[in-house]
């Protein structure tokens, strides 16, 4: 779960529409970047333990629960009339894990995660005024991950599709405005922020 933070602003319309036609945004989630999942898509924080050999290994260590950076998010959206609107979305987040010596405690490697999102956009507002405006979307793109593991000397790459959802979004101001949005936990199930308009 998280929270996201950004910011997002608008000019007063021409031709009478109650919006601006370009929202650009930036805003953070206090999010784990795992979630919940440890899925073929991430690397598994855990220590091997498939054979007796690596058994016996990872019995000399222990790890610290994965710890992750606020995810930094950047929007721009473009309307294509008074309720629908199309645009791209960019995030980056960083998760981590500590491994330990069981003896000594002493640190001893650890799960490095750098995780970009980039999205496309469709988003349609049910609800538009100069000064507030309700809206939800969906959003397709990519993750690539870039990630070493414990003992590994470089990093090794991942990128998969990713699909992504706002249930419910709300923004209020003119030019510049406040917003806040509920999705479907993409590096973020609550999200906040602020944004500019023209």
């Amino acid at each position: 779960m998280g929270i996201r933070l950004g910011v997002q602003a608008q000019e007063t319309p021409q031709k009478g529409y109650p919006y601006e036609r370009t929202e650009l945004s930036v805003g953070i989630a206090l999010h784990n970047s795992y979630g919940n999942e440890y899925d073929s898509n991430y690397p598994s924080p855990l220590l091997n333990r498939e054979t007796p050999m690596d058994d016996y290994h990872a019995g000399k260590f222990y790890i610290d629960e994965m710890k992750s950076s606020p995810t930094v998010w950047v929007n721009i959206f473009h309307h294509i009339s008074k309720h629908w609107a199309v645009g791209l979305q960019g995030c980056y987040g960083y998760s981590m894990c500590q491994r330990y010596r069981s003896l000594t405690a002493q640190k001893d490697g650890k799960l490095d995660l750098h995780d970009f999102i980039a999205l496309w956009s469709l988003r349609y507002y049910y609800c538009i005024h100069q000064k507030y405006s309700f809206y939800s979307g969906i959003s397709l793109g990519f993750n690539k991950l870039l990630y070493k593991h414990y003992d590994a000397s470089e990093y090794s790459a991942k990128t998969h599709m990713i699909k992504d959802a706002t249930i419910f979004g709300f923004l209020v101001g003119t030019k510049f405005y406040g917003f806040s949005e509920i999705t479907t936990n993409v590096r973020g199930l609550l999200r906040a922020g602020v944004g500019y308009r023209w």
